[in-house]
């Protein structure tokens, strides 16, 4: 019997699941157990909901550790991929999920206990609402545990625009969000494939779509930011990825210009713009690619960028339009101040605590292997 036709072996009479869990999968062995039991203990029944793992071609012994804790778990659903990214690993999970709402977690982080049936009471008292956006737990490398701090919820649904305005501040984790899986798929709102740093090209996109939004305060969510992340770590690909975003996002400005309003517009463009500078400034540790870099901006059709005076990028995206050197430049300057003030702030902390010694020769040794 396949892992999949294990997982759906029930009765038919069954009905199909109110919550879809989308855990895609690639060597996170280390990882993959506790986050799955996470996802397990909860309360709401196993059979109203399921957990779809995308193993997006993994070569160490996740997949080995998965199909293990099906046996023990019948609501686990294996779906096998080659490797293609996470973005089609995620796209995979969202065609084959049955749930009325879909979850995403990424398998190195975890899930509060106990947590779904108030997510899931929170969405079903609001008929017809396109996603439930919820607050989040992040723990640092250091050690240290952080509640990003958001602005007091209303009790009534927004539509996405205003979700963005007063929720999303260039925050766009996707696992933040319960969907409908049916507002998904009506506005076949699915990840760009290829590329790092989907959810940022995504969120804008959906945010435009939705109707109905409402924030809900449960720090549901452990993020865990690791050394070597994609969150932490820069590369060529992250570079060019930014600039496939804003490509991708133009492109859909323009397919929907008919159903966006003014403000839909001001958060598309100031979000392509984000794309760019950020695009920019992450070749600071790749100078041999900023003439191509370059090049490939100024052939964009969107650039020089008109941007609103509403945009929160505006006086930076200026500075891009005159000269993409100068603001590569100004971003490198930007970028060794704050880092320089960061490390003073820490040296300062650690001298004025105790055993100052053992705490600063750990913290160089941890700033030395992140280089």
């Amino acid at each position: 019997m396949s892992a999949t036709a294990h997982a759906c072996g029930k009765e038919e009479h069954d009905p199909p699941p109110i919550l879809s869990v989308i855990l895609p999968t690639y060597n996170v062995e280390r990882f993959v157990e506790d986050c799955i039991r996470s996802v397990e203990s909860q309360d709401i029944d196993q059979r109203r909901y399921e957990v779809i793992v995308v193993d997006d071609g993994a070569t160490d012994g996740s997949i080995d550790r998965v199909l293990e804790l099906q046996r023990e778990y019948e609501n686990i659903v294996v779906l096998r991929q080659p490797n293609a990214g996470l973005s089609a690993a995620r796209n995979r999970g969202i065609r084959a999920a049955k749930g009325k709402y879909l979850l995403f977690v990424d398998t190195d982080d975890r899930v509060e206990a106990n947590c779904f049936g108030k997510m899931l009471s929170t969405a079903e008292s609001h008929p017809d609402i396109d996603f439930v956006g919820f607050s989040y737990v992040i723990h640092l490398n250091s050690g240290l545990v952080t509640i990003p701090e958001c602005p007091t919820p209303g009790v009534d649904p927004i539509n996405g625009i205003e979700y963005y305005a007063k929720f999303v501040a260039s925050d766009y984790h996707v696992w933040r969000y319960l969907f409908s899986r049916r507002f998904l798929l009506r506005h076949e709102l699915f990840f760009l494939e290829g590329i790092s740093f989907e959810d940022a090209e995504l969120i804008p996109r959906l945010m435009c779509m939705a109707r109905s939004a409402i924030f809900f305060d449960l720090p549901f969510y452990h993020y865990y930011l690791r050394p070597g992340s994609i969150s932490t770590s820069k590369s060529e690909k992250h570079i060019y990825s930014r600039i496939a975003a804003a490509e991708n996002l133009h492109r859909f400005g323009l397919e929907k210009a008919s159903v966006l309003d003014a403000d839909a517009r001001v958060i598309l463009d100031d979000v392509i713009a984000e794309c760019l500078l950020a695009a920019v400034s992450s070749a600071h540790r790749f100078p041999r690619r900023l003439a191509d870099l370059s090049s490939r901006i100024r052939r964009l059709p969107f650039y020089p960028m008109a941007l609103s005076e509403r945009s929160k990028h505006r006086w930076e995206g200026r500075i891009l339009n005159s000269s993409i050197g100068l603001f590569w430049a100004y971003s490198c300057a930007l970028s060794f101040f704050r880092t320089t003030r960061t490390k003073a702030a820490t040296l300062l902390s650690i001298a004025n605590g105790p055993t100052p010694i053992k705490k600063l020769l750990g913290y160089c040794l941890t700033t030395t292997r992140l280089k």
